[in-house]
Formats: C-alpha cells, structure tokens, sequence
C-alpha cells in the first residue's frame, strides 16, 4: 500500500493517530507524489497528519468546553425553576409556560415531551393516588 512511502510509516501513523483517517491522507500524498506534486510524500504525509490529529483535539476540547457551560447553564435554569416553584406555587401549565419560553431563548436541549406532559395536566396537580 505505502509505494512511494517508507515501509511501516502509514502502519506507525495509524497506531500512533487512530482518529486520524491516515490511509484517505495516505492516498491524497500518494496520487500527488505520481504526479510529481510533491517532493517528500513522507514529510507531506506526517504534516497532514499531526495536523488533522491537532484539530480533532482543538474540536474535541471545544465541544467538552461547551458541554460544561451548557450543563452549568441549565443547572441555573433548573435551580431558578425550582425556586419559583416553591415561592408561588407554580401549577403544571405555569412550568410548561416557563419552559416553553426557555425553548425559544437558548435553551433548546429541554424535554419538550415534558413539557407536553406538564401541559396536557392543567393548571394544578392531579392528587396522589
């Protein structure tokens, strides 16, 4: 497979960057080198590479850094929910309203099944059986 590349690199590559698809970046180096496009198909290659490698984990630390404001975000929405359930006694259909307004205003991950639910029992709690 490797041809024009030193033998054992693409297998090196793949072990050392498994999320990195090296054989598809093999095959761009590889087509370039026949055509005379580059002159260290090995160098171009490992450049490829660690630069893929690079960005996964840029994009790997930017979604684990979103995720947590998210959770921090909705934790702050649940807490202030839960405060103003205990201060005015909100029925069902006043936290779905809560909720239903937070859908729109960047909080688009709430269960809209729950609010549904919320809305379909009314204005006050059903009693407990």
């Amino acid at each position: 497979m490797t041809g024009l590349l030193e033998n054992g690199l693409v297998e090196r590559l793949v072990a050392r960057y498994p999320a990195v698809d090296v054989r598809s970046l093999v095959s761009d180096v590889q087509d370039m080198a026949r055509r005379g496009r580059v002159r260290n198909p090995e160098g171009l290659l490992v450049t490829w590479v660690v630069r893929q490698h690079t960005l996964l984990e840029q994009d790997g630390a930017r979604r684990r850094a979103q995720s947590a404001r998210d959770q921090e975000r909705y934790a702050i929405l649940q807490v202030e929910l839960f405060r103003l359930v205990a201060e005015r006694g909100l029925g069902p259909s006043a936290i779905a309203g809560v909720l239903e307004a937070a859908l729109g205003n960047g909080y688009p991950m709430l269960n809209r099944r729950a609010i549904a639910r919320l809305q379909e029992l009314g204005e006050s709690w059903p009693a407990a059986p």
